[in-house]
């Protein structure tokens, strides 16, 4: 038997703003698949995580590395 729940989606940039985090966290990803999505969505998230762990299938690994980079710049 499968229900179906509508919830409420917002950007990390987003809810990173409606909270009063500090200077030093940490961002974890683990999304199946939508990775582009979330790193789009979070950029200034993850601009100021101290560390970002990205969990990614194989083959998208270096493409998530380059994007990532790109935020430290």
């Amino acid at each position: 038997l499968h229900s179906v729940e509508e919830i409420e989606a917002i950007t990390l940039d987003s809810w990173l703003g409606q909270r009063n985090i500090g200077a030093h966290y940490v961002v974890k990803i683990d999304v199946d698949g939508i990775e582009d999505q979330i790193i789009a969505s979070g950029k200034h998230m993850l601009a100021g995580a101290a560390v970002v762990v990205v969990e990614a299938h194989l083959d998208n690994i270096a493409r998530r590395c380059m994007e990532l980079q790109g935020l430290a710049k």
